[in-house]
């Protein structure tokens, strides 16, 4: 448990999903990515065309060792930052912890979820009659960590462009 492999995918529309989070616990610490589309159009029947940034965050915990692999090939521009000091990552996940609840509690779910049709191999939103899988922003993006202070910008374009794994 002291490298872990960071290989976010991401859908080709925010329609279907406009962020995502995992955590990974490990006797060494907490291992945790997080994505979301940024500069998204306000109206959302624009999403499946608009041109957006992807933000991601990653959390390697002290002793950890993470790798990121691209997504997927592109020539895209990549770049990269550290964080300059370790953050109040414990606040930022009771505070984003406790928002989840609230909206847990408020029933802010959605009236879908995913199905998977084996006949005609293609997945499908399936309407629910009640409120279900409350979405909730990660942590990682929590506005308590708005000022973090980043290093310089460490462009890995060229990294990401050749499909190797570019160490974080």
């Amino acid at each position: 448990g002291r490298q872990v492999l960071f290989w976010p995918q991401f859908p080709k529309s925010a329609k279907t999903l406009e962020y995502a989070s995992a955590i990974q616990g490990t006797p060494q610490g907490d291992f945790a990515v997080a994505w979301r589309f940024e500069d998204l159009p306000e109206d959302k029947n624009e999403y499946d065309s608009a041109l957006v940034m992807v933000r991601i965050r990653l959390l390697v915990p002290p002793g950890g060792e993470g790798f990121m692999r691209p997504p997927f090939h592109t020539e895209e521009k990549f770049t990269i930052k550290h964080a300059l000091s370790i953050p109040d990552l414990l606040g930022a996940k009771s505070a984003a912890d406790g928002e989840c609840s609230n909206r847990r509690e408020a029933r802010m779910g959605f009236p879908y979820s995913w199905e998977y049709d084996r006949i005609n191999s293609r997945w499908y939103r399936l309407r629910s009659s009640k409120s279900i899988g409350t979405p909730c922003l990660s942590f990682l993006f929590h506005t308590t960590l708005n000022d973090i202070t980043w290093s310089s910008s460490r462009d890995i374009t060229q990294t990401f462009g050749e499909g190797t794994d570019e160490r974080v």
